[in-house]
């Protein structure tokens, strides 16, 4: 395995993700949709529902590498799943970038 490093901050992470939503129970009703492609993990294995957060990276799994690098390099835990009805990448997680924090009703920024 090659070991690459690359310098990515917040910003960058925003303009790979395509767009954000929150995450959770709304979506159990759509489970069908999603194949689960966080590594290690079978794609019928169910993603999990207690993920505040998912970031559709579009259908690039380059980007789902940027993406889920950026995660990790932050110590955030993240699942990947693929969405065969938008054909795209979804990363479930419970980061938020500054961005969305700032949409919190009752947010100062």
């Amino acid at each position: 395995m090659v070991h690459i490093a690359l310098d990515l901050n917040e910003h960058d992470f925003e303009l790979i993700a395509e767009r954000a939503t929150t995450w959770g129970e709304k979506w159990r009703g759509q489970a069908g949709r999603f194949e689960n492609f966080t590594p290690g993990r079978s794609t019928d294995e169910i993603p999990s529902w207690d993920w505040p957060m998912a970031y559709n990276v579009g259908p690039s799994w380059t980007s789902v590498i940027l993406a889920g690098g950026f995660l990790s390099a932050t110590s955030q835990e993240y699942e990947v799943v693929r969405d065969t009805d938008q054909n795209c990448y979804w990363l479930l997680t419970n980061y938020e970038t500054s961005t969305w924090r700032r949409r919190r009703p009752g947010s100062r920024g």
